[in-house]
């Protein structure tokens, strides 16, 4: 079972796990948040921002919402409210918009 470069488990060896109905599944282990790792930016969440409008704004690719929800353990990613501080992982500044063709 290849696993996405950018996932929180690709250090992690797959194992085999039954599903529901007792098949043997690929899977990875569970793995908890560590806590917010040195080098972080603290954000005051506006309306409507979310852990991946704040990866992708802040690390390039909303992909990367796990890296802050892990910076983040004690802050229910769907319970977000405006005025609520996040650490968000360094990782570059926030960025705008990329131009990937010419006209």
């Amino acid at each position: 079972m290849p696993t996405d470069p950018q996932s929180r488990y690709r250090h992690e060896a797959p194992l085999t796990a039954p599903d529901a109905g007792g098949t043997p599944r690929p899977a990875v282990p569970a793995r908890w948040g560590t806590g917010a790792p040195a080098g972080v930016v603290y954000h005051t969440l506006a309306a409507g921002e979310s852990y991946e409008t704040l990866a992708h704004d802040f690390l390039g690719s909303s992909a990367l919402w796990w890296r802050i929800a892990d910076a983040n353990p004690r802050t229910f990613p769907l319970g977000l409210a405006p005025g609520t501080v996040v650490a968000v992982p360094s990782g570059g500044a926030p960025t705008g918009p990329v131009r990937t063709r010419s006209w």
